[in-house]
């Protein structure tokens, strides 16, 4: 009964996974640990077994993502408990959860609770977590550790077992349609140069969009000497990353919002585009992996305001290049400013004059 229970949990949480897939602000995460009882009377009846986990996560912006989560495994049959105790045999656990995912940088901790079966006992269950995530294949995929604790309630008064506590450790593997890492001569299939013709006319348009900011008190440079909130170059638009973030942050402020919105009303006007690319860019300090995921992060964020402002989805993609792409040389808080930033750039083909 209990393998049935897994199987048929595991199944249902794989078919919303692969339905999860299909959204890029939708990842699925797959944890397969090894399980220990720590609890006295666990302990003492079972040996270490596996419960491992599926999980359908939610971003809802920034460094938090809610999930779904089905849990199924069994703890090995231990020694005989004695004391006219029936032997329980292998100790199987099915369990359903709700999780908030708190993100920084590769690492991540998570709580959760719900409630689950443990032979024909329904328990609550509440989980703690954390671990790390290595990006792989582009940033399409991330594996790395993870340990939790979990408990589960006893049911009430008279049981054998009591409250049981597990420790878990494995490795997590975690799949989605996340913004990509891009090399260093990434360029969308079938992009052209713009005709020059096109790209002045379009300047002229966008360069309303630079002369309006700089009006707002919100894109004041961040400092004397350092670059304007806003730039408007050939076929790109460069914003500095104060005006659209805090320190150390990926969720546009609202001063970064109205920003962004302005520029999603420019494209609006246009004629002719097919698509769009946000780049994500930072300095040099940091690590180069809290760097790649920073700016894939902003990139994302910019490219979700844009779509929210009307921009069709399937026109914009983002992409993170860290600190690789510096548009200024050196250490200096000028330079490091010109290279904190995030570049909105467009992508003409198919233009008739």
């Amino acid at each position: 009964m209990t393998a049935r229970r897994s199987s048929v949990a595991l199944v249902m949480c794989t078919s919303l996974a692969w339905a999860a897939t299909a959204r890029a602000d939708r990842w699925v995460a797959a944890e397969l640990p090894a399980a220990w009882p720590v609890s006295d009377a666990q302990a003492s009846a079972f040996r270490p077994g596996a419960l491992p986990a599926l999980g359908v996560y939610q971003d809802l912006g920034g460094m938090i993502a809610v999930a779904l989560r089905v849990r199924a495994g069994a703890l090995a049959n231990g020694a005989p408990p004695g004391m006219g105790l029936v032997d329980p045999g292998l100790g199987g656990l099915t369990s359903a959860a709700i999780g908030l995912r708190l993100r920084r940088g590769p690492g991540w901790v998570e709580l959760a609770g719900g409630g689950g079966l443990t032979g024909s006992d329904p328990v609550p269950t509440f989980e703690v977590g954390a671990g790390w995530g290595f990006a792989m294949r582009g940033g399409a995929m991330q594996v790395g550790p993870s340990l939790r604790y979990v408990r589960l309630v006893a049911p009430g008064e008279g049981v054998a077992f009591g409250n049981a506590d597990l420790l878990l450790a494995g490795v997590e593997v975690r799949v989605g349609r996340r913004p990509r890492r891009a090399a260093a001569s990434d360029r969308p299939p079938g992009q052209t140069a713009p005709a020059p013709w096109y790209v002045e006319r379009d300047r002229d348009r966008l360069i309303d969009l630079e002369q309006s900011c700089a009006a707002d008190p919100a894109c004041a440079p961040a400092s004397p000497g350092a670059p304007p909130a806003v730039e408007v170059q050939l076929d790109r638009i460069i914003v500095a990353d104060h005006i659209l973030f805090e320190f150390n942050r990926a969720r546009v402020t609202r001063a970064g919002q109205r920003v962004v919105r302005q520029i999603s009303q420019s494209l609006h006007d246009r004629e002719g585009w097919t698509a769009v690319r946000i780049e994500g860019h930072s300095d040099a300090r940091g690590s180069q992996a809290y760097n790649q995921w920073l700016s894939t992060e902003r990139a994302a964020r910019v490219r979700e305001v844009l779509v929210a402002g009307g921009i069709p989805a399937d026109r914009v993609e983002a992409l993170g290049f860290g600190a690789t792409r510096p548009r200024q040389a050196g250490s200096s808080e000028t330079a490091l400013a010109r290279n904190r930033r995030v570049e909105i750039v467009i992508l003409a083909r198919e233009v008739t004059p």
